[in-house]
């Protein structure tokens, strides 16, 4: 059983957790800006979750995240060996 965590790690670990989802575009509905926070009525609840609603969310991390795997991993690696190494 693991019982120690690093510091830096427990600095870092809500960052990470944030590029996750961003990149997975899931949980998203935390990352929203909440309209009249302050504000506890059931019409103001009403109107963030229709701003939620209309809200578009464009995984462009996600998206290049990806991009960059499919250029690094596109074609097999290549080596070439000088004949004076056989």
């Amino acid at each position: 059983m693991i019982d120690f965590q690093h510091p830096n790690y427990v600095n870092s670990i809500q960052q990470w957790q944030l590029i996750d989802d961003i990149c997975e575009a899931k949980n998203l509905k935390q990352y929203i800006v909440k309209i009249n926070s302050h504000d506890g009525s059931q019409s103001a609840q009403q109107r963030r979750d229709q701003f939620f609603k209309r809200s578009v969310f464009y995984a462009i991390a996600g998206y290049t995240a990806q991009g960059f795997l499919g250029k690094a991993f596109s074609e097999p690696p290549k080596c070439t060996v000088p004949d004076s190494l056989d």
